[in-house]
């Protein structure tokens, strides 16, 4: 190849120089398709670049005196930058004007660090030409502040908007090496190329440059749409692409590829992408986790790292000793070292019942003492299965209490079950933290119920709560559905025994131990809600039992001539030591009162049982033609059977909890429920109950989800009865859903 550069000293300042290149001495192979040659001048910082379309073509650059060196690279293939590609170039000239014939030998040897930077990484030299260079595969992300390797995807961040694009190398006139300025129509331009999730590898080779301005410009043109539809952004590398600037790319090198990582999307935030855990769980696939539905807290399935864990374990705590910078935990059961719990794992403790202030712990003065619905994250430091013992690197407030959790190293934390006594019923879950998780096929997650039986019980005060964290993507196959059902698992309605002593709804307050009604129709009180928990129908008539209550209140029961109907229960916000609200505390939804008249002993039916917690954070929830289905919801109680006229309603439990946090999603559906459970009609003579009150919905995400349907959040619906001769029952009041969407949440790249 032969390139002569002709001065004229019409201008001496410009001079005009003409650049003629001849094709008819390629070395190695056939004519060559595209030709692109770019140019540096040291003197004055200038570059310029040209696409020469064919063989023996001409063109005209005003080239400026001074110290310039050229470069040279060609396809051979069908579709430009495709093919054998050959390259060539010329060091130093010293140009002043006059004609000058600057010699260019192309071959297929591109292992220049013009063209494949100052090392090997970026060339192939394993096939029939041994210095080619590597195919391109490109990704868009939002963020690329956790880019680490060519290996990888957007690491904790979500796709970005880029559906499509092409690479440009431009024909410009001579700018400052820097400047970033438009480029002329006959700039050399790839195919369109479609992207998706996983990136786009292409057969394009492109040369990366070496970082420094004698490296070929490159410019992407990123589309909206797929096909190169909508208006392109254009994105500016004007030293080439290894020397692109963070955070708008990043160039890595791969085993088959040059891997450049384009950030493409909204504007950064802070970090703390901690949110969506550290990935120690490994790939969890629909094909290989077991049962469905799957039950999280006692099935186990292998990871891709081939450890057989528990999906997520749980125990209750039974006691603490506190450590300098940790707590050592007492669990009411021994447990299975790196199958339930291993070191590095991440767990979530919360109090699901304390019914005074100083309960769990004495110091009620203090911002962050233990009360119900208290949570958070610790990770596990130490394991001591065999003992019923575990370490986890979190000091907990006010370990001072005698009484309360604090102060005691073993021992049952719920205390005794005498009325008035000190309740504290805590719990530690483990929270599975994938790297990715795959649905397969149609798939559904849940929990165990809360569960509340006798204190000695080593399954009492576990449950209700489901929590995963996924690093990278939850990916739903096409037509396939996701379901997350915590309907009914949150406080039941007390210990489920079959004794009349128990019958007012169980919420974080507590529970009840007196006698709520019978002997004679004198009323114990029972009628009044336990803090959110239904209340009974107390006296010597038929009465409905109380809903349930959470964010919404529960609907009080249907009244029967004035006497004692079992109230609503209460919200959070009606604590006396002040509201709960999330984020600083996470409740389930609260269980209905019992429908009941005079002379009760055994209720076999009982009220309607609360929600329970989802908590989920996953970097993305990907699907476009897929769903999911998030569902917390109370459920109706039973009927108060056993005479002539004893069928009451039941008051129906509250809705519980949904925590949803992700930075993007592509779904067709996503749906959320946390509706109060429907009180229960009456039956003959007897009175129906109070619908639950409505959950929380609180859904957090960096751009607006596809397929978002506002969370259902409604109160249950009031059961009837229909010779019942005081006020209807009344429904449960609708809870909250929070829909959060903006780009500066923490969690957002």
């Amino acid at each position: 190849m032969l390139l002569v550069v002709a001065g004229s000293c019409a201008r001496k300042s410009t001079p005009t120089g003409k650049l003629r290149i001849s094709l008819g001495a390629v070395e190695g192979g056939p004519t060559v398709n595209g030709v692109y040659i770019w140019g540096h001048n040291k003197t004055f910082g200038l570059t310029f670049g040209a696409h020469i379309p064919g063989n023996g073509r001409e063109t005209n650059l005003p080239l400026k005196p001074g110290v310039w060196n050229f470069k040279v690279i060609a396809w051979d293939g069908p579709n430009m930058f495709e093919g054998v590609t050959r390259c060539g170039g010329h060091g130093d000239i010293s140009f002043q004007g006059g004609d000058v014939d600057v010699p260019i030998h192309l071959t297929p040897n591109c292992g220049h660090p013009f063209a494949a930077g100052p090392d090997a990484q970026y060339l192939h030299t394993a096939n029939a030409y041994p210095n080619q260079l590597k195919p391109l595969r490109l990704h868009t992300c939002r963020s690329l502040k956790a880019v680490t390797d060519g290996d990888g995807l957007c690491d904790h961040a979500y796709a970005g908007e880029t559906q499509s694009f092409r690479i440009v190398l431009p024909s410009y006139l001579p700018r400052p090496e820097w400047e970033i300025g438009p480029y002329a129509p006959d700039s050399l331009k790839s195919a369109c190329i479609n992207i998706g999730a996983a990136g786009a590898s292409t057969n394009l080779r492109i040369p990366v440059g070496n970082g420094i301005p004698e490296s070929p410009r490159v410019y992407i043109e990123a589309f909206p749409e797929p096909g190169c539809g909508g208006t392109a952004i254009v994105k500016h590398y004007p030293v080439g692409l290894l020397g692109a600037q963070p955070p708008q790319g990043t160039l890595f090198s791969s085993v088959l590829h040059s891997v450049f990582f384009m950030k493409q999307g909204v504007n950064q935030g802070l970090d703390d992408l901690s949110i969506f855990g550290n990935g120690a769980d490994g790939h969890g696939s629909g094909a290989g986790l077991g049962v469905d539905p799957i039950l999280v807290d006692s099935e186990t399935y292998t990871n891709t790292a081939g450890e057989t864990r528990t999906w997520s374990a749980r125990r209750r705590i039974v006691g603490t000793i506190p450590q300098a910078s940790s707590t050592r935990l007492g669990l009411a059961q021994a447990f299975t070292d790196n199958l339930d719990f291993k070191v590095g794992d991440e767990v979530m403790w919360h109090v699901a019942v304390a019914n005074m202030d100083d309960a769990c712990d004495g110091n009620t003065s203090a911002p962050d003492h233990l009360t119900g619905g208290s949570y958070g994250f610790a990770h596990v430091t130490a394991i001591y299965g065999s003992i019923a013992q575990i370490e986890i690197d979190h000091l907990f407030p006010n370990g001072v209490d005698s009484d309360g959790l604090f102060g005691s190293t073993s021992g049952n934390l719920v205390k005794a079950n005498a009325f008035g006594a000190k309740q504290c019923v805590m719990q530690l879950i483990r929270v599975p933290n994938f790297q990715k998780l795959t649905v397969t096929g149609n798939l559904t997650l849940t929990a165990s119920g809360f569960s509340l039986g006798p204190a000695a019980s080593l399954t009492s005060g576990i449950g209700g709560i489901l929590a995963i964290r996924v690093k990278d993507r939850i990916v739903i196959s096409p037509g396939q559905n996701l379901t997350v059902d915590m309907t009914g698992k949150g406080y039941p309605d007390n210990d489920s025994t079959a004794n009349a002593t128990y019958m007012r709804g169980v919420s974080p307050s507590g529970f009840t131990q007196t006698q709520c009604s019978g002997n004679g129709g004198v009323p114990r009180d029972c009628h009044l809600p336990n803090s959110m928990g239904g209340g009974v129908g107390s006296g010597g008539f038929n009465l409905g039992g109380g809903g349930g209550g959470h964010i919404g209140s529960g609907g009080n029961g249907q009244d029967n001539n004035g006497e004692m109907f079992g109230m609503g229960g209460l919200t959070v916000a009606d604590f006396p030591s002040g509201p709960r609200y999330f984020p600083n505390f996470v409740m389930m939804g609260a269980a209905g009162g019992h429908g009941s008249t005079d002379g009760i002993v055994t209720i076999p039916q009982s009220g309607g049982n609360g929600g329970g917690i989802i908590f989920i954070s996953a970097r993305e929830i990907l699907g476009p033609t897929a769903s999911a289905s998030l569902t917390a919801s109370g459920v109706n109680g039973g009927l108060t059977t056993g005479g002539s006229v004893l069928n009451n309603g039941a008051g129906g439990g509250a809705g519980g909890s949904i925590i949803l946090r992700t930075q993007f999603s592509d779904l067709q559906t996503i749906d959320s429920y946390v509706v109060g459970g429907p009180g229960v009609n009456g039956v003959t003579a007897g009175c129906g109950g109070g619908g639950g009150g409505g959950g929380r919905a609180f859904i957090q995400s960096c751009l607006s989800l596809t397929g978002l349907n506002a969370p259902i959040v409604a109160g249950g619906i009031k059961g009837t009865g229909a010779t019942c001769l005081g006020a209807l029952a009344d429904p449960g009041q609708p809870g909250s859903a929070t829909v959060n969407t903006n780009a500066t949440h923490s969690f957002c790249p």
